[in-house]
């Protein structure tokens, strides 16, 4: 029997260059769309994906084929240029270097994923769980750079 199995849930967080403000609400259906499928283009499993004018949260099901780091190059460039090919917006997409990244239960996967959907008001009424909004507490997290 020569099958693998890996299941492997992924938190991934990335934000905007020097943070700026760059996905408006006319953007943000577009840019969600093109994130999926950049996921389903690398086999990963999407299971959530929203975030704010300034920063992305992604929950998948990571291919265990592909590093995270692979698939984050992918999600920036890929997303960045279909946008650019797309017209839709007048200024380039440019993401930051850094992304922050956690492993996620399975028992805890509809936690996050409900945190991710109610992203907004998390940030409007400044309930965030520091541990989900991994890109900005550098010093309790491991902020890799690509």
């Amino acid at each position: 029997m020569n099958r693998q199995f890996a299941k492997v849930w992924i938190h991934l967080v990335f934000g905007t260059q020097d943070r700026a403000p760059l996905i408006g609400i006319d953007l943000e259906l577009q840019i969600h769309t093109l994130l999926r499928a950049q996921l389903l283009e690398m086999h990963c499993i999407p299971v959530a994906i929203n975030g704010m004018a300034d920063h992305v949260h992604l929950l998948f099901g990571l291919n265990p084929e592909k590093s995270i780091a692979e698939v984050v190059q992918q999600l920036k460039v890929g997303s960045s240029r279909a946008l650019a090919a797309s017209g839709l917006s007048p200024v380039a997409l440019l993401w930051d270097a850094g992304y922050g990244t956690v492993s996620v239960s399975e028992t805890m996967l509809p936690v996050v994923k409900t945190y991710l959907k109610d992203q907004r008001a998390h940030h409007r009424e400044d309930n965030l769980i520091p541990e989900l909004e991994i890109w900005e507490i550098e010093d309790e997290f491991l902020l890799l750079n690509s």
